[in-house]
């Protein structure tokens, strides 16, 4: 969870989340709500973990899919959100984690985290890789893209000198970023290596209540593709006799059944 704010401490992280129809799309929105040091408690997060209201008489009661407080960790927040996400994208179904909030309500933290505790994206590499190793059957190949929009601008954080880049539709009405630069990856280091090279492009100054803000929405493309052996071959039967004709050296080749009945 975010760190405390001078002469105050940071209460609450609210979550809620949506399906839609071309894979799952999770929504986290990062409420800081600050209360001075010298303040009582002014919000309370129901027991059930998904509702939040005002400590006071004939509060309104607001309902979430999910209300983490400052118990939590982003541990949590990762195995019910960004888990479930990373896993479904592996088996081949879109999905978005998103984080929204105002200046300095812990965005940067709770995606890329610190010195001290991992953020979710770091944490989605090792799951990545986690489910490569325990399919060893399945053979993928990640690509990843990195990049900032700011002031309507597109820019190309692998590539900066990549700027107002375009959006595109295709004729399946699907949209996308063109012209940005893909890298291939086949380790956690190499993500963390290029997205280490792709902050270091982005928008930063100081603001009152952060000193190094991010002035920009920055989008990390994280797309896994499957590759299919295939195996082919091409046989000739002729007056009972079997030729392969890749290789017509062989004739009279002979039909067998494996222990599972298969011919």
């Amino acid at each position: 969870m975010p760190k405390g704010v001078p002469g105050g401490e940071l209460l609450d992280l609210t979550v809620t989340s949506e399906s839609l129809d071309n894979g799952n799309y999770f929504f986290v929105e990062l409420q800081c709500i600050i209360r001075e040091a010298h303040q009582d408690l002014q919000w309370k997060v129901g027991i059930d973990g998904k509702s939040l209201r005002q400590v006071s008489p004939n509060s309104h009661r607001y309902i979430f899919d999910r209300v983490f407080d400052t118990s939590n960790s982003t541990q949590d927040v990762y195995e019910e959100f960004g888990k479930p996400l990373v896993l479904s994208a592996m088996e081949g179904i879109n999905g978005t984690l998103l984080a929204y909030g105002q200046t300095s309500s812990g965005k940067t933290y709770t995606m890329m985290g610190d010195e001290q505790s991992e953020g979710v994206i770091p944490k989605s590499f090792k799951e990545i890789y986690d489910y490569i190793e325990k399919h060893p059957s399945r053979k993928f190949e990640i690509h990843i893209s990195y990049m900032e929009i700011y002031n309507e601008d597109i820019k190309d954080l692998f590539n900066p000198s990549k700027k107002n880049i375009k959006i595109h539709e295709n004729p399946q009405k699907q949209v996308y970023v063109g012209q940005l630069t893909e890298k291939v990856v086949s380790c956690v280091t190499d993500f963390s290596k290029h997205m280490a090279f792709g902050e270091k492009n982005r928008h930063r100054w100081a603001t009152r209540m952060n000193d190094k803000s991010s002035r920009s929405h920055a989008i990390f493309r994280v797309h896994p593709s499957r590759k299919f052996e295939i195996h082919i071959s091409y046989m000739e039967i002729y007056n009972e006799d079997i030729k392969d004709l890749f290789n017509p050296s062989k004739k009279n080749i002979k039909i067998h059944e494996n222990p599972q009945k298969q011919v």
